[in-house]
């Protein structure tokens, strides 16, 4: 005779506890920290969240609040005229986008498989054109002159 398979049975949780669930991602608590205070595994509370969409809608919506709250705040940071504002302009820009917002940057090399950390800086085309400005002492080139012309 056959076994029956196993029915996993997984106890409701009531909407207070639901709440909770919300207060706690909304404080940036993940799925772990929030099982271990309901004493759970979290895989039961992985469980649970998939067999009760309220569950997982409260524990999305409570995170996606946390990260908006702390980028908002970030933001303003980054944008007030504070001079300690220097490390949330940057921070701020890695995270949102670090495509363009790194501090090195990967190059294979050419006898090794490796690859090599190279500093990378990015400017705009303003800095690049002050820079060489600079560089060669006040002139601008023939090559700008022509483009200021146009």
């Amino acid at each position: 005779m056959a076994r029956k398979p196993k029915v996993l049975k997984i106890p409701e949780i009531d909407e207070k506890t639901i709440k909770n669930i919300y207060l706690m991602a909304c404080k940036g608590s993940n799925i772990k920290e929030i099982a271990h205070y309901f004493d759970m595994s979290d895989m039961t509370l992985i469980k649970r969240m998939r067999a009760n969409p309220k569950i997982r809608e409260a524990y999305n919506k409570g995170k996606s609040k946390s990260i908006i709250d702390v980028s908002t705040k970030l933001f303003e940071k980054a944008m007030s005229d504070d001079p300690n504002a220097l490390t949330a302009q940057i921070f701020f820009l890695k995270c949102k986008d670090p495509k363009n917002w790194n501090d090195r940057s990967f190059k294979q090399s050419e006898n090794t498989s490796a690859k090599i950390p190279v500093p990378v800086f990015r400017l705009s085309d303003e800095a690049i054109r002050e820079q060489k400005q600079k560089a060669s002492g006040g002139r601008s080139s023939a090559r700008t002159s022509r483009a200021k012309k146009k």
